[in-house]
């Protein structure tokens, strides 16, 4: 997939992309990331993974993309849930 057809994507699916994040951000709420976050990570990984998009079984790109953002989403939530928690044990830890 060409820079231009991602760019066009991207645009296409701009509305889809600030629904998914203002909605993280509302529901899973991580101290430092605003909804603005979300969606800019959100584009850098769509970027990243249009290129595997092949389209088999009718599927459509915005369907695809979907599945995207919903695992990315799910990744960055548990990520950082990990580093808060792994930085309150390293802290009890030496606090003994």
């Amino acid at each position: 997939m060409t820079t231009e057809e991602k760019n066009e994507v991207l645009v296409a699916l701009e509305k889809d992309i600030i629904a998914k994040a203002k909605h993280y951000c509302w529901k899973y709420p991580l101290p430092g990331w605003e909804w603005e976050d979300y969606a800019q990570e959100l584009r850098l990984w769509l970027l990243e993974k249009l290129d595997k998009y092949e389209g088999r079984n009718d599927c459509k790109i915005r369907t695809f993309a979907v599945k995207i953002m919903d695992n990315r989403l799910k990744n960055i939530t548990r990520d950082e849930l990990r580093r808060a928690l792994n930085h309150c044990v390293f802290i009890e830890y030496f606090n003994l």
